[in-house]
């Protein structure tokens, strides 16, 4: 329930009555005093005296502006405060304020509003004692006000006006369940950080991630929107329930969100944590998740509060994918240290790398499964997807990470590269369609990179691996297999040095 707060009492009276001084303020009777107090209701001269110095002291388009401002926190701040119950209705409040407002106003001869029709006036107890409710307004402050009581009910109430928490999703699905099932804003991380590049800065990753995806349009715009919806929220003053499951996209999401919300609160995150699903759909091969809005009404009482440690260990994980090595990189630190959830996302990332077998230089794993799945027929994203073979199964594994669509940008992407002498040949199919938009095969070049393998690094199609870019000539990252079970990954050159000795 909402509080009631009536401020249509407020009234333009003489100039002379606004020319009494703000830190006085009108005498207060015992009840409206005892009523004050008890429901926190009131401003400090300070904070008058600092609205009038800060009016009168700047020119007089700024100074209105500023009043308007000024005016419009204090007036909201009075209507979300969280105060006790009290058996008394009668209130005085933002007296000093609207006298200080008034004599700054009058001495630039300017009339402005106050800002009041966020106070709104709903009863619960005023209806019950047949009373008749509070009504909003906006009133017109002059060269001096001076308002009227300000009665209020149940004031206990009033964090009601204002929720205390805002919930984020780390996907869209996952989002769209929870916005149906408890019906409440959510905001969402609009895309999978699974593929494509990220960045620690929040503004630059958007960035990348709209350039990666090739955004035009209103995609682009509510890609945007979404992002920036997102953001906001995470750096909102309010305790941030963050719903999440144990996929992996979620988790990369989850420490995106977990980075940048302590960048804003380093000592206190507040936040809550809700995860969907169970245990089982973690792992490769597991890329998506059932959920219902049954589901979400169901989970919101299992939420559990995000310590600091941990969240500052997510934010840890978060730097790492994002940095400019390769998780598994000789620099990137030791895998004993990590949780369980980076060192499958850094073998995940490794596949996306050249590899060095022996002495030659090979496709990544990806890339060797994608071109397994082609030959000298021209074939559609769907014909590849579709393709009946162990290579085609492990393909797919793969994509229920990455998405179909990052297969139909992959083909694109290799077609693109070095012109004539591009991997795969193609040609135009069904434009409307993503997946059937063209038809690919594998060219002679193509042909004798899946037998022989890569002359060179350049001769593979950059892609974006979060911090880093695999096949980039500048930066040849590669991934050997080491004596022990996991990979690690290597710059061209020294793994070239270690041959040599």
């Amino acid at each position: 329930m909402m509080s009631v707060i009536a401020t249509s009492g407020v009234r333009e009276k003489a100039a002379p009555a606004a020319s009494s001084s703000p830190q006085q303020g009108p005498a207060v009777t015992g009840s409206a005093r005892q009523g004050r107090e008890a429901s926190g209701l009131y401003w400090s001269r300070r904070a008058s005296n600092h609205l009038l110095q800060s009016a009168t002291s700047r020119p007089r388009a700024h100074a209105t502006r500023s009043a308007r401002r000024t005016t419009m926190r204090l007036l909201l701040r009075v209507a979300n405060l969280t105060a006790k119950p009290s058996e008394v209705h009668a209130v005085i409040a933002l007296t000093r304020i609207i006298v200080a407002v008034g004599r700054a106003v009058s001495a630039r001869k300017t009339r402005i509003v106050t800002i009041s029709t966020r106070i709104v006036s709903i009863t619960g107890r005023r209806h019950a004692e047949g009373r008749a409710p509070a009504r909003r307004c906006v009133s017109v402050v002059g060269s001096g006000v001076t308002p009227e009581i300000l009665h209020r009910t149940y004031a206990a109430a009033a964090n009601s006006e204002v929720p205390k928490m805002i919930h984020i999703a780390t996907s869209a699905e996952i989002g769209k369940a929870v916005r149906r099932g408890l019906r409440v804003p959510v905001a969402f991380v609009p895309d999978n950080l699974l593929v494509g590049p990220c960045a620690s800065d929040p503004e630059v990753h958007c960035q990348r991630r709209y350039d990666f995806w090739g955004f035009r349009g209103r995609e682009g715009t509510r890609f945007r929107a979404s992002f920036r919806e997102m953001l906001g929220a995470v750096q909102s003053r309010k305790r941030v329930v963050a719903w999440t499951s144990r996929l992996w996209s979620d988790a990369v999401a989850l420490w995106g969100l977990c980075a940048w919300r302590l960048h804003q609160r380093p000592e206190q995150p507040d936040i809550e944590i809700v995860i969907l699903g169970d245990a089982t759909e973690a792992g490769f091969g597991c890329g998506s998740i059932r959920l219902t809005p049954a589901d979400a009404r169901r989970c919101q009482d299992d939420a559990r509060a995000l310590s600091l440690t941990r969240a500052q260990e997510m934010a840890r994980c978060w730097r790492k994918v994002s940095g400019r090595s390769p998780v598994l990189s000789a620099v990137g630190g030791r895998a004993g240290r990590w949780s369980k959830d980076l060192v499958e996302l850094s073998t995940y990332q490794a596949g996306f790398f050249p590899r060095m077998d022996g002495r030659a230089l090979a496709l990544s794993r990806f890339d060797e499964l994608l071109f397994s799945c082609l030959d000298k027929q021209w074939s559609t994203p769907v014909n590849v997807f579709v393709r009946r073979s162990s290579a085609g199964d492990e393909l797919r594994k793969w994509l229920t990470h990455t998405g179909d669509v990052f297969l139909a940008m992959r083909l694109r992407q290799w077609a693109g590269h070095r012109g004539d002498k591009a991997a795969l040949e193609s040609e135009p199919c069904q434009p409307e369609n993503f997946m059937k938009e063209a038809r690919y095969r594998l060219s002679d070049a193509g042909d004798e990179i899946q037998r022989a393998g890569l002359a060179e690094i350049g001769q593979g199609a950059p892609l974006p691996v979060w911090g880093v870019t695999a096949y980039d000539p500048l930066a040849p990252w590669v991934a050997v297999d080491d004596d022990t079970d996991h990979q690690r990954i290597q710059r061209l050159e020294e793994r070239a040095a270690q041959g040599v000795e």
